[in-house]
């Protein structure tokens, strides 16, 4: 029986990756990776959205996170894959929230208004999914689904070109 999940051949981090503090918080800039597995895996990979593809960030689309993070603040992690809805978020209202540390050019951010479904620790690096495509990936945020403060992702048409050739 093959090993599951496959190791992994190699690990490219963007070179410019960097970590800031807010508000407690850490702000990763430039947050994104590939893990290239050792061998093929028969699940099919999800499409990637396309370079400055403005579409899957309009205010309001439905978007789904999945991870094994805690559950709320403090929490311990799930034992199983979790996923949850939440609506994409204006940039101009991500930068009310977040001030300068959100940079829209490579973020985006979504949660609802009222919070009570967002990623949370140990959710980063978890998939942001947008029209049946990988929009995002699970970045930073200030708590875990707190009114007024939406989770962070990493826009990835801003990095997709870049992301393709690892």
């Amino acid at each position: 029986m093959a090993r599951w999940p496959p190791p992994v051949r190699a690990v490219w981090t963007h070179p410019a990756f960097g970590i800031g503090l807010l508000r407690g918080a850490v702000v990763n800039h430039n947050d994104v990776a590939v893990l290239t597995l050792a061998r093929p895996v028969a699940q099919p990979a999800l499409p990637l959205v396309g370079r400055g593809d403005p579409a899957p960030y309009q205010p309001g689309t439905i978007a789904t996170i999945l991870g094994w993070g805690v559950t709320s603040e403090g929490g311990s992690g799930s034992g199983v894959l979790r996923s949850g809805q939440v609506p994409m978020v204006a940039d101009r209202d991500c930068v009310a929230a977040f001030g300068s540390s959100f940079d829209p050019a490579q973020m985006t951010c979504a949660g609802l208004p009222g919070g009570g479904v967002d990623r949370c620790e140990f959710d980063s690096g978890g998939p942001l999914v947008t029209g049946g495509r990988l929009a995002g990936i699970t970045s930073w945020g200030i708590g875990c689904g707190r009114p007024g403060s939406p989770g962070v992702y990493t826009r990835l048409s801003s990095y997709v070109d870049l992301v393709g050739r690892q």
